[in-house]
């Protein structure tokens, strides 16, 4: 199986987005990876830990994308397409974990430039 299959595998089973406006969520609660994994539910950062996470127990290099107002991840790929963003002498292509129907390399219009973030 390619890496671009897997990266899809990975992305396709979605855990249910908790509600943003929780008192949780207002003081910036982040969960380790495998509570997203047992309460089934997370936002955007807690989505992008746990994808992180496979992606690099995987053998894959992946970075954390920081927006304003989002997380997603960046995964190194030499032959990929679509959005990417260089840093560390890699190409590292968009992976949105939140919203659903995104494949890796398609980014949403209302993103553009991050901070980059080396995942270890």
């Amino acid at each position: 199986m390619g890496y671009k299959n897997l990266i899809e595998l990975v992305l396709s089973p979605r855990l249910s987005p908790i509600n943003t406006t929780s008192r949780l969520r207002r003081s910036i609660f982040l969960r380790f990876p495998v509570d997203s994994v047992y309460l089934r539910c997370g936002d955007c950062e807690d989505k992008s830990f746990l994808f992180a996470s496979l992606v690099e127990e995987m053998g894959y290099d992946a970075v954390c994308l920081v927006f304003d107002d989002h997380l997603a991840v960046g995964v190194a790929s030499a032959d990929a397409h679509g959005t990417y963003y260089d840093k560390f002498g890699s190409q590292y292509y968009y992976c949105e974990t939140t919203a659903v129907g995104w494949e890796m390399g398609v980014i949403p219009d209302s993103y553009g430039a991050s901070t980059i973030v080396q995942v270890e």
